[in-house]
């Protein structure tokens, strides 16, 4: 099948009645720009058409019917006016006809169809788009309730939103584009299963972005366009549906075809329905976690850092999912800034080289060949006790990181190369003993599987404190002196340093 159209703009004409200084209405500015922005990544100004006259009583017929056959792309831009339209409902439809007719709606698992929400449509959407995540311009006020449109305005206070949904829109249509324009077959038809997919798109891997909560909707977005711009899938790219077994069994079947899943922890309780305790968020991760077997496999758990979650049910989620090992076994926890999380991610998903691969599995460790390194972590109050045990360490011929310098970049360098990690608490605060916890969560994903030789957690009396005293852990060992730093109380870290050297060699 030859085109002669990019992209069709199927569109309620009464939305684009409110004209602006310039005479132009909101559709009319978003055909502009997108077509600006496809200019810009494709390379080459592609065909943006979309049919500026009023319907007729001449129901799809002649020239548009030919425009839509010989067209590859369509976005749908919803609102009220738009699904009760009996002209826009047919130009939609026509097009899903005659793509079926001639190939498919789906190009190497990507939709030729692409939903935009200018404003949310009461009761079912269309079902021809109806599984789409698509692209809204709308924000609900979580107050009242209510759809706010993102300002689509130039100038210098210009609304955000609205430029980087533009963008992964834009991101989005170029793919198909080019896999279209790549194509040497018939595309295949969309799978009698939504969420089974039978072969996974030509892309760097498959990403699944787990479901988050309103507050996060517009980071989550924003890494969305991120990974989509370096051409990696993401997922989910459907609804998921809202019963839990079937919402479970869809979020497993995502999970399969994905290499890394993300998971954003927000503010608010993400509750899988009214009245429903289940928490989507805490379900992602649980079924993410099932996958914990598979090496090709990684997560990512992230949180703002000014994050302050009011909800009761919210806030024992996050203490319980920075206390269990379990969930973050092998998993990274980031508590960092967005455009941090971003670069993070891209550099973990960055493919190793296969003979790098193989030298790793068979170290634990960091590998250099030279003397055992210690990365020691102290709190400023107990930086004396703290010198007296990288003394001890240092006479035995291990080589001793302080953590004196509390830059980000040297704490996370050194639990990435160190052998071994010993964090000593004596008169520091007892919260700053249960944020060290973190840290073995990060080293996990920063060490990329790669196992500390020794880990423990060294714990020095007076003073004595309930949280000190009832200190466990199932990822570290723990150590005690009952009166200030004692030599003996490290035996069991140094045994258990000789035991992994051994057992690597």
């Amino acid at each position: 099948m030859s085109f002669e159209d990019d992209v069709f703009i199927s569109y309620r004409h009464h939305n684009n009645e409110l004209k602006d200084h310039n005479g132009k209405g909101w559709v009319d500015h978003f055909h502009e720009r997108l077509e600006f922005q496809l200019t810009e990544i494709l390379g080459y100004q592609p065909k943006v058409w979309r049919d500026t006259r009023m319907p007729g009583n001449v129901y799809i017929a002649g020239h548009l019917h030919h425009k839509l056959q010989s067209t590859r792309v369509m976005v749908s831009i919803l609102s009220p006016g738009y699904v009760n339209s009996a002209w826009c409902m047919g130009e939609l439809q026509e097009f899903c006809r005659l793509a079926r007719a001639s190939g498919g709606l789906e190009i190497d698992g990507r939709q030729r169809v692409f939903k935009v929400v200018k404003i949310p449509v009461p009761g079912p959407e269309p079902s021809e788009v109806k599984d789409q995540v698509g692209f809204p311009f709308h924000v609900i006020n979580h107050a009242t309730q209510e759809p706010e449109e993102f300002g689509h305005e130039l100038g210098a206070n210009k609304d955000q939103r609205y430029w980087k949904r533009l963008s992964s829109l834009a991101w989005a249509i170029r793919n198909v584009i080019v896999a279209m324009n790549d194509q040497t077959q018939t595309p295949r038809p969309t799978p009698a299963n939504a969420f089974a997919q039978a072969k996974v798109r030509v892309s760097k891997g498959a990403v699944y972005l787990a479901e988050t909560t309103s507050d996060l909707h517009e980071q989550r977005e924003e890494i969305k366009s991120e990974l989509e711009q370096h051409d990696y899938e993401v997922l989910p790219d459907k609804v998921l549906p809202l019963p839990s077994p079937t919402y479970e069994q869809a979020v497993k079947d995502y999970l399969k075809r994905a290499r890394l899943s993300v998971h954003l922890i927000g503010a608010h309780y993400a509750a899988l329905s009214e009245g429903d305790g289940s928490n989507i968020s805490q379900i992602q991760i649980e079924l993410a976690v099932q996958r914990h077997d598979d090496p090709a496999f990684a997560r990512l758990i992230w949180m703002p850092p000014d994050l302050r979650a009011t909800d009761a049910r919210q806030q024992s989620f996050i203490r319980e999912l920075k206390a269990d090992s379990e969930t973050q076994r092998l998993a990274d926890l980031r508590v960092e800034k967005l455009a941090d999380l971003k670069t993070f991610l891209l550099k973990k998903l960055a493919p190793i080289p296969r003979e790098q691969r193989n030298i790793d599995a068979m170290k634990t460790g960091n590998g250099h060949g030279g003397p055992e390194t210690v990365y020691l972590v102290y709190d400023a109050d107990d930086r004396d006790e703290a010198r007296m045990a990288e003394e001890y360490l240092f006479k035995r011929g291990y080589e001793v990181f302080l953590s004196q310098d509390w830059s980000k970049q040297s704490h996370e360098r050194f639990l990435k190369l160190c052998d071994s990690l010993l964090i000593y608490h004596c008169k520091g605060n007892d919260g700053w003993l249960n944020d060290r916890r973190v840290d073995l969560l990060y080293a996990c994903g920063l060490r990329e599987g790669k196992k500390f030789h020794a880990k423990a957690f060294y714990l020095s009396a007076p003073p004595e404190t309930e949280i000190k005293n009832r200190f466990r852990s199932n990822d570290a060992l723990v150590l005690r002196s009952s009166n200030g730093f004692d030599p003996s109380a490290l035996a069991e870290f140094i045994n258990e340093i000789n035991r992994a050297k051994g057992a690597a060699q």
